[in-house]
């Protein structure tokens, strides 16, 4: 995912089941199995993926099966507010598992295969704990929750996990502003891909060296990966990645000063990122759009969409979508002549900014 993604293994579930949902808040742990789940704030994708996988854990006799069910879960939804939850509960779950397996640490042969199961699930949440930090601007955090996962993964030898950890890893690296760690943990994962070829991690693969050549604005190459990444994502009906690339691309010409062909390309990833759940990155292409009516000075037309990625990032408790929405919005008053309020908004930014600890919005800050 550009960058963020979580693991590719899941399975595909068609169970559809009605909710009823009349005067009911949060929903009944015994049956959901975590806390403060609100059933009235879900999308109606989320819902049917929630009822229909936590169906098959109530129903199963193997716990394999019951922790894939799980799993599917946190791979499939990008609700901030459900598959954290999740990811958190399965990785008690499978910790317990694999607790009777205590030579996982000490890299000897693995006897079974629910064993090999277990650890790579395992990893997996270790590596989901990794995602949920980076986008949180906890890069420390999340370096060392990639790490143990990928330990796990190459104790067990899996492959995909190991190439899309060192995609998760490169990406800190890159955001951090340290691109030559980056690069090198890229070039460990195309290795591991001229074996695999899995398209889901060659294409985050694509997305993430896009997004390396773009912090360091060699453009036409950045434009030819993430072009690269935009066909695959469509071949093998990647929305999340689709949307990433899109709004990637648009940061292009938006930079290239074409705002024309950024603006076209940015409202085609909002409009897939509304329709899955990714707020994120909906924060992202919202505020880029209004970057645009800023540097048109539209000034209200800029305000109005800094203000709902702002109120988005507020209700997701999104650091650097609330960094960069304040940022934008002292911009816009400087653009007014309003100085007062502009630096009021820009003190609240690089509060956000220092909280994150991002090398690279902070440059931005400087330069604004």
């Amino acid at each position: 995912m550009s960058q963020e993604f979580k693991h590719f293994f899941c399975f595909i579930l068609f169970l559809v089941f009605v909710f009823y949902t009349q005067g009911q808040n949060y929903v009944d742990k015994e049956y959901y199995l975590i806390d403060s789940l609100e059933l009235d704030k879900l999308s109606e994708i989320d819902k049917v993926l929630i009822d229909s996988c936590l169906t098959i854990y109530h129903t199963a006799k193997h716990d394999t099966i019951k922790a894939k069910a799980i799993n599917n879960i946190v791979e499939e939804s990008w609700d901030d507010n459900v598959w954290p939850k999740y990811n958190k509960w399965l990785n008690s779950f499978v910790k317990r598992k694999i607790g009777v397996f205590p030579n996982h640490r000490n890299n000897e042969k693995i006897k079974s295969a629910e064993q090999h199961e277990f650890l790579k699930i395992f990893a997996s949440t270790q590596s989901n704990f990794g995602y949920h930090n980076y986008i949180k601007g906890g890069y420390q955090k999340a370096i060392k929750n990639y790490n143990e996962g990928l330990r796990i993964s190459l104790n067990i030898k899996d492959t995909i996990n190991i190439a899309t950890t060192y995609n998760n890893i490169a990406l800190v690296y890159s955001d951090k502003g340290n691109f030559t760690k980056a690069l090198t943990m890229y070039i460990k994962a195309f290795e591991l891909l001229k074996i695999i070829g899995n398209k889901n991690v060659i294409n985050a693969t694509l997305i993430n060296l896009g997004h390396l050549y773009h912090q360091q604005e060699d453009f036409k190459n950045a434009l030819d990966y993430y072009s690269k990444s935009l066909n695959i994502s469509r071949e093998i009906n990647e929305k999340h990645e689709e949307a990433i690339s899109l709004n990637n691309i648009g940061l292009v010409y938006l930079e290239t000063k074409d705002t024309l062909k950024a603006v076209e390309y940015f409202n085609k990833a909002v409009s897939i990122q509304e329709k899955i759940g990714d707020k994120n990155a909906l924060v992202t292409s919202i505020n880029n759009i209004a970057i645009i009516y800023r540097i048109q000075q539209k000034n209200e037309e800029a305000l109005a969409y800094y203000l709902n990625s702002l109120k988005l990032s507020q209700s997701i408790n999104y650091l650097q979508g609330k960094a960069e929405a304040f940022n934008g919005i002292a911009s816009v008053h400087k653009n007014k002549g309003e100085l007062k309020k502009a630096k009021k908004y820009a003190l609240k930014s690089l509060h956000f900014s220092k909280k994150l600890s991002a090398l690279l919005i902070l440059e931005r800050l400087l330069c604004c």
